[in-house]
């Protein structure tokens, strides 16, 4: 069996059972209408167990015994006698389908406990990669609380180790004045023809008009001197000055550390400095002193990287979406498909006729490929067409094909799609949702595909009851997708069988 990750979450067959019993039988459309389209059911269902999709095969044989036993039995053809070898038919594929999904079920419910299990450790992950986060932020706020406290200390000490700087140098400074002073007075009285005669103004220069009296010489005070600074603690004493500087201050003395003075440890050496911590104003600080994200809630990231053995659930890159947002899986077309079907038609839409044509092709990997046009027999009008011998086309479609829509062509007129249109694309889309309506308008040169809209058209043309050429009630019941859409046109070779 093959392997994949795997990444789509697996429902419970509960919930599988559920959304197959959705499924609405309306007793005003054929039996043999819905006959037509469980057995498109079932191909599916038998291809995706041929490519070992666990999943999407139980889905689909899940959607074939919910129609086939719940449904079909409520229906006023299903006991007639004409339906009686059909019934039998039908109930012998729905014991084969029991059996298959006997046998993925338990498969599917391992693939299920595989992918909770996965999901648990990815969350349990990322639970811890959270907490490693958070206990990393935390980490670096302390980093940073701690060096910002310790720039602060470090800053009062360069701060004290000034103030012991300066009190030093004015203590050397005081010393060295004082020395000056003492060897220039020495010099000058030892200096050779030094005299010490002092002279002083004669009396004639006195001022003696005021009868104002001079001391004497005896009584001049002494030369000023400036008073003495308190004696310096010898332990503040700088050592005496050498040609390379202290690389640090002496320590403080006890009596000194314990003033009000305090003088912090030199913080550790950091050689390109402390990280730059990450900002942190989402945050609050809580009694703890621990970082708690109060506002923000951010779901953990899950990946499931867990591998489940017999089978796999595929993974699908849809293109396009129905309007209530299921995925629509990608139809690929051949390019040459209209060309060749308007050569057929040629003939009729030159007498004003109608001519219809239905598209046959594959499932392969959640992608639809149309690989034949057959054109069934039928009778025509300038505004209709219809199938005759459903029989004869379902003898030429081969097991593994798939009825995907049909084409037509409006000889007159434009491209829509009429209520009969809508009536008759209904029996197609309610089995396939990607089923498609390919609308020729020769006159205008023009080709558009539609789809009934998903909902409400799909819904409210099935249910209506009504005949012939009529209006509805409800809006947008078909989608144009001839641009955006789930159909790519592609080189690829085409069958063509004309059944007239």
């Amino acid at each position: 069996m093959s392997t994949a990750p795997l990444t789509k979450r697996i429902p419970t067959i509960k919930e599988i059972s559920a959304e197959a019993s959705k499924l609405e039988l309306h007793t005003h459309i054929a039996l043999k209408i819905y006959l037509r389209t469980i057995s498109s059911v079932l191909r599916q269902a038998e291809q995706y167990k041929l490519e070992q999709d666990v999943l999407n095969a139980f889905k689909f044989y899940m959607k074939f015994a919910v129609i086939t036993l719940d449904k079909l039995p409520a229906h006023p053809e299903y006991n007639k006698p004409e339906s009686k070898k059909m019934i039998a038919d039908l109930k012998r594929q729905a014991d084969k389908v029991l059996t298959e999904m006997a046998i993925l079920k338990p498969k599917l419910e391992h693939m299920r406990e595989e992918q909770m299990r996965a999901e648990l450790e990815a969350t349990k992950r990322a639970h811890r990669k959270e907490a490693e986060e958070r206990a990393r932020r935390q980490k670096e706020a302390r980093i940073l609380d701690h060096t910002q406290q310790a720039d602060q200390m470090s800053a009062r000490r360069v701060e004290e180790w000034s103030l012991i700087n300066q009190m030093n140098k004015l203590r050397t400074e005081k010393e060295n004045y004082s020395e000056y002073s003492s060897n220039n007075l020495s010099s000058k009285r030892n200096a050779p023809g030094a005299t010490t005669k002092v002279e002083y103004p004669t009396v004639s220069l006195r001022n003696e008009s005021d009868g104002y009296s001079y001391t004497g010489l005896n009584d001049r005070p002494s030369p000023f001197t400036p008073p003495a600074l308190p004696p310096v603690p010898p332990e503040l004493v700088a050592p005496p000055p050498s040609k390379s500087p202290p690389a640090i201050p002496p320590k403080l003395p006890h009596d000194v550390e314990d003033a009000d003075v305090f003088v912090p440890r030199l913080p550790p050496k950091v050689p390109h400095g402390p990280p730059k911590p990450p900002k942190l104003e989402n945050y609050t600080m809580d009694d703890k002193n621990t970082i708690s994200a109060a506002t923000l809630q951010v779901k953990p990231e899950i990946q499931v990287d867990g591998k489940i053995e017999d089978g796999y659930v595929e993974e699908v890159d849809y293109k396009a979406y129905t309007e209530g947002g299921e995925g629509l899986r990608t139809i690929y077309l051949p390019s040459k498909l209209t060309r060749e079907f308007l050569k057929i038609a040629a003939k009729n839409t030159k007498n004003n006729l109608e001519t219809l044509g239905i598209l046959v092709g594959t499932l392969s990997h959640n992608s639809f490929c149309i690989t034949s046009l057959i054109i069934p027999k039928q009778t025509a009008t300038s505004d209709s067409c219809n199938m005759i011998n459903e029989e004869e086309l379902l003898e030429c479609v081969n097991p593994n094909e798939l009825t995907l829509g049909w084409i037509h062509t409006h000889p007159t007129q434009t491209c829509f799609m009429s209520s009969i249109d809508l009536h008759t694309h209904s029996s197609y889309q309610w089995g396939i949702p990607e089923a498609i309506a390919i609308v020729c308008a020769p006159k205008y040169n023009d080709i558009r595909i539609f789809r009934l809209s998903n909902p409400p058209g799909l819904q409210a043309v099935i249910k209506c009851t009504k005949r012939g050429f009529h209006p509805h009630a409800e809006d947008e019941l078909f989608v144009d997708i001839s641009k955006n859409g789930h159909v790519i046109n592609k080189n690829l070779d085409l069958r063509i069988a004309d059944l007239r």
